[in-house]
């Protein structure tokens, strides 16, 4: 976190006559006459205006390049009222964008009033204003908070404020999700991210750290500083950055930004599940199971401290994750009594009495809710029953939340939770334990990479998606820095094609088609550079990279098919490179596999003009189940793409590390066993030498077949001494040959 002040721990405080916060106008709906009152008791509203107690709405204001003025308004001021009691002093007072410095929100140039709130000690009762200017770097809902500080760091104030970036946002379709922090061996429940891109994460590193941690988005997430030690699960951050964490013993805490993140617990409020919190700083929590508590959404209010509530919404059952879009409405996958999972919408406007499903129960198969974009698209954790993977959809808001597109499948990657970035980004917790966060990038393009291609030739065209998920109309123009290597050319027609001037409405898509069109050998560049009326963080133009290669080698076949064969036999096939070029080129093949390589090479000698030679391929695969390598010839950047499937019995991995372990704590592990293309059904039997590895159970002596689930061999370590241990499990088919796999760990 980049917090303008010193942060030390400290325990959060209030003066024994709190200041009260007020605004020069009313931006939300009255309170009831009981609860003003309750407000005016406990000091934290003006009696003419206790409405605009706590936040300040700044409303809707575009989204404007740095330095421009148009399209008007790009800004808007509001003023902050504080009465401040006597013998109070302040130090310092942040204004602050989900807890990072002068951003959206920032002091008002030039601010002469007369009130303005200094750091001064004020001797006696009297009111300061802060003048805040709200300048929306993003589109959609922007979060804030104006913070009266001690010298001691303590909070003496805090008046969360909140507005809407108006303004059209560019996504592409994600490149694949890749892991972005370094390898941490640990589950994760939940994460959520600043306006800097720092991502908080709870998390338990085994035999180290139970806690929240914060992973820096500076150093490419490498620094993680531990904030909190105890275990949590749900977590949320308000305007301010102050996190709100759900321990085990039910209370929630809140971890206070500016004190160092010390610890302050809400005793009134009980929390079962997630959390979230609003632009007003209102906590959203679930605290019921839905069928004895109708009301399993609690709001508690930020005016009163969290020390009054009321119940949300009606028939929710087990909500799992809490989003809000700008206009406060609250979102949530809702699993209902009988596992019919849904996503639903409960409408700020009336109260959060209206529940609105935006699907139906399992049509979207939503496990886990994300966020909410600008457009108000809704994203959440997926699940194919099927196809057995998690994936991100996306409830597509226009046309009333009835698509729903599925960004990405991860595999066998499992994922638990996660959130969205200002940009489009998406992080997730994976149950990848070497590698537990992933990013899902929308806002930059992946680029357009083409294989190598003849010269005066055409390549197989290459294409991506321009979308405008933010909430205006994108308007805007493309060219080619290299329209000589590359070419536009026409698309598929869904969507259409973007035209040289384009203009999409809100969640409209446009399609982006290139050929490389090669004039010279040797490597080639260029860019697709989009000029348009969207904000990004470089300014008014994105641009999509463009790679590829033009060369005069060309080689048959183009791609290698080896078929299924034996396990630990071999094959090879004939690959033919031909020179059309007037020169002799080299030839430098390398494989990206351990199980393909070159057998044969009578290119050593390079190919000469007009002339070819000849390649022999080998396919010897060290592992069961279906190889796709890839040869390059590196000279000419051709690639071949190679396919073969190893039939047998056995495991697919060869080795199996458990990394460090405590000395005296038992371990289990599971080994799949696998049937590729044998006949009949196969008995396995497992065995180990190790006094510290064990086969604890083993269902595959009942067999297993060609194409149905594999079985399991279940191992238990417990280590006899201490330092590197190495153990050998041995496969032993009823058909077919034995299998090795290599068992380590390191004991301390």
């Amino acid at each position: 976190m980049n917090h303008p002040i010193l942060r030390i721990n400290a325990v959060h405080k209030l003066p024994a006559n709190p200041p009260t916060v007020t605004a020069t106008k009313t931006r939300i709906a009255p309170l009831s006459v009981a609860f003003a009152a309750l407000l005016c008791l406990l000091g934290f509203a003006s009696a003419t205006n206790p409405a605009s107690a706590q936040a300040i709405n700044f409303g809707s204001i575009n989204v404007c390049p740095a330095g421009k003025t148009t399209p008007s308004p790009c800004s808007a001021n509001e003023t902050v009222t504080f009465s401040i009691p006597a013998d109070t002093t302040i130090s310092s007072i942040p204004i602050l964008t989900t807890g990072i410095a002068d951003l959206d929100f920032k002091a008002k140039a030039d601010d002469t009033s007369p009130t303005l709130c200094k750091a001064q000690t004020y001797s006696s009762a009297t009111t300061c204003t802060v003048d805040v200017t709200f300048t929306p770097l993003a589109p959609g809902a922007r979060n804030g908070a104006v913070e009266l500080l001690a010298g001691s760091g303590d909070v003496i104030a805090t008046a969360y404020i909140y507005g809407t970036g108006v303004g059209p946002q560019i996504v592409f379709p994600p490149a694949a999700a890749h892991p972005i922090t370094a390898s941490i061996t640990t589950p994760i429940d939940d994460l959520v991210v600043d306006a800097n891109g720092n991502i908080f994460a709870n998390l338990y590193l085994e035999g180290s750290f139970v806690g929240i941690a914060e992973f820096l988005a500076a150093d490419g997430y490498s620094t993680m500083k531990p904030l909190y030690s105890g275990s949590c699960e749900s977590i949320a951050l308000d305007g301010a950055g102050n996190i709100f964490a759900r321990p085990n013993n039910g209370f929630l805490i809140e971890l206070v930004a500016a004190q160092g993140y010390a610890v302050k617990t809400l005793n009134n409020v009980q929390n079962n599940g997630y959390v979230a919190v609003d632009g007003s700083g209102n906590l959203f929590v679930s605290d019921g199971d839905g069928a004895s508590d109708p009301d399993s959404v609690q709001e508690y209010f930020a005016a009163t401290q969290y020390q009054t509530s009321r119940g949300i919404g009606s028939g929710i059952n087990q909500p799992l994750g809490f989003a809000f879009d700008a206009a406060q409405n609250l979102f949530l996958t809702d699993f209902g009594t009988n596992d019919e999972r849904t996503i639903k919408e409960v409408l700020a406007a009336g109260g959060y009495t209206t529940v609105k499903s935006l699907t139906k129960a399992n049509s979207a198969n939503p496990v886990q809710l994300l966020g909410v974009d600008a457009a108000d698209n809704v994203y959440f954790i997926s699940y194919s029953n099927s196809a057995l993977q998690f994936g991100v959809s996306e409830v597509v808001a226009t046309g009333g939340y009835i698509d729903v597109d599925t960004l990405d499948l991860a595999g066998n990657i499992s994922l638990a939770n996660g959130t969205l970035d200002a940009s489009g980004n998406i992080y997730l917790v994976t149950g990848d334990n070497d590698n537990p966060i992933y990013e899902l990038p929308r806002s930059q393009s992946p680029g357009l990479v083409f294989a190598a291609t003849q010269l005066d030739g055409a390549s197989s065209p290459h294409s991506t998606t321009l979308q405008n998920i933010g909430n205006s109309t994108l308007t805007g123009s493309l060219s080619l820095t290299d329209s000589t290597d590359f070419s536009l050319v026409a698309g598929s027609g869904t969507p259409a094609d973007c035209t040289a001037s384009f203009s999409l409405v809100i969640n409209a898509q446009c399609d982006i088609s290139i050929e490389s069109t090669p004039q010279s050998t040797g490597p080639l560049s260029g860019k697709v550079v989009l000029t348009d009326n969207a904000v990004s963080a470089t300014g008014t133009s994105q641009s999509i990279a463009l790679t590829g290669y033009g060369t005069t080698l060309q080689v048959s076949p183009t791609s290698l098919d080896f078929g299924s064969i034996p396990n630990l036999s071999t094959t090879t096939r004939t690959l033919t490179i031909s020179n059309t070029g007037t020169k002799t080129l080299a030839v430098n093949p390398s494989s990206n596999g351990r199980s393909v390589g070159i057998a044969q090479n009578n290119c050593v000698n390079g190919v000469p003009a007009g002339g070819s030679c000849t390649l022999q391929v080998e396919f010897k695969p060290v592992e069961l189940g279906l190889h796709t390598d890839t040869l390059a010839i590196e000279t000419s950047a051709l690639s071949i793409h190679t396919r073969g499937t190893s039939d047998g019995v056995g495991s697919l991995t060869t080795s199996y590390g458990l990394g460090v372990v405590p000395m005296n704590e038992n371990f289990e592990l599971e080994i799949s066993v696998y049937n590729f293309g044998v006949p009949g059904n196969i008995k396995v039997a497992a065995e180990t030498g190790s006094r510290s590895f064990q086969v604890y159970e083993n269902f595959c002596t009942e067999g297993v077949r060609s194409g149905d689930a594999p079985c399991p061999v279940i191992l238990n370590f417990r280590a006899d001494r201490l330092g590197p241990v190495t153990a050998y499990l041995k496969l032993i088919p009823s058909v077919g040959p034995e299998q090795i796999i290599v068992l380590t760990a390191d004991v301390k």
